[in-house]
């Protein structure tokens, strides 16, 4: 298993939006469900804020942490 780290780019969008609003991890998420147009607002500020990093394997987006 061979695990990578990058920080989050626009690219990300759609597999960050789809592994936070996932039922079984959103519970576990800072945010509640919402629609892609809300989401995105929030990612906007993440990725201008570059704490948002996403871990991939496979180049699949696995998990997301921040660094603050």
């Amino acid at each position: 298993m061979s695990l990578t780290h990058h920080l989050a780019t626009e690219h990300d969008f759609t597999e960050v939006y789809d592994l936070y609003m996932d039922t079984s991890s959103n519970i576990y998420l800072s945010y509640d469900p919402m629609s892609k147009e809300n989401f995105k607002k929030i990612y906007s500020g993440l990725l201008q804020s570059e704490v948002l990093y996403v871990v991939k394997e496979n180049n699949n987006i696995v998990a997301t942490y921040q660094l603050v």
